[in-house]
């Protein structure tokens, strides 16, 4: 019965060991996965903060580049703004030095007219002849008859005039069909302007479309490029770029989605040369 008891103990006390070794394998195996399972935690906690800093990243560098732009455009805004006060400023002092040359002249033709009326009254009166003579053109008569056609050219600029007090603006009205509307007169100084702002225009869009020619591609045989490249290959040689392609598609040497094209928002527009 002792010996029984004994084996029975030692039984009791080996069973308890590998119970107690079990549990202790148990303990290690959930440590390890607890463990493995905090490493895959930290790990999607790592990418989550790095897609959040990239994200972040990118929204500042979205906002950079918005802002920039938006400052591109405000500056493009006000130079263009600048430039038309600018020429306005100019016509306005053009206007005021031709109405002070039409005074000018008008002053002169007056003074020429007194001056011709009191030579007249002073001459004694020529005895009568059979035979009328005719009135010398070289002479005072030639000159009245001179500045009374400057004295009308005159009063009929101060109709036309806007700035002056004889203006009447029934004076100018021309027929929309006529061959003159819309045009500088004849060899006038707004003529020789307009002839070489037009020179200027041609050798401008020359310029872009052997640029064009240059530095793009040639697709179904003529040359295109895309707006955000040629934007960025014109930035340092003119800022007339988007006025110089208008002019150019309206007389048909360039083709182009739509009517104004604004950097970043079309940079994907592909300009095609037409010839």
């Amino acid at each position: 019965e002792e010996e029984e008891r004994r084996k029975k103990r030692e039984e009791e006390k080996k069973r308890k060991q590998q119970e107690e070794e079990f549990r202790i394998q148990q303990q290690k195996e959930e440590e390890k996965r607890i463990a493995e399972e905090m490493a895959e935690l930290e790990r999607t906690r790592q990418e989550r903060e790095k897609e959040m800093e990239r994200k972040q990243k990118e929204e500042a560098e979205k906002r950079k580049k918005q802002e920039e732009e938006r400052l591109k455009k405000q500056k493009e805004l006000q130079e263009r703004v600048k430039k038309e006060q600018e020429e306005a400023e100019r016509e306005f002092k053009r206007q005021q030095e031709e109405q002070e040359k039409q005074e000018k002249l008008r002053l002169e033709a007056e003074k020429a007219k007194q001056q011709a009326q009191a030579q007249a009254k002073q001459e004694p009166e020529k005895p009568k002849a059979n035979k009328v003579q005719e009135p010398d053109a070289s002479g005072q008569s030639g000159i009245k008859n001179m500045w009374e056609q400057k004295m009308k050219q005159h009063e009929q600029g101060q109709k036309l005039n806007p700035f002056s007090d004889a203006f009447d603006p029934n004076a100018g009205k021309i027929d929309k069909n006529s061959e003159g509307y819309g045009r500088p007169p004849p060899g006038s100084e707004t003529e020789a302007r307009a002839k070489k702002a037009a020179e200027w225009v041609d050798a401008e869009i020359d310029k872009l479309l052997i640029m064009i020619s240059e530095k793009g591609r040639v697709t179904n045989g003529k040359p295109t490029i895309t707006f955000g490249e040629l934007f960025k290959i014109y930035q340092d040689i003119s800022d007339t770029l988007v006025g110089i392609m208008m002019r150019a598609k309206k007389r048909k040497r360039l083709a182009f989605e739509g009517d104004m094209l604004w950097q970043g928002m079309h940079d994907h527009v592909v300009v095609t040369v037409l010839g």
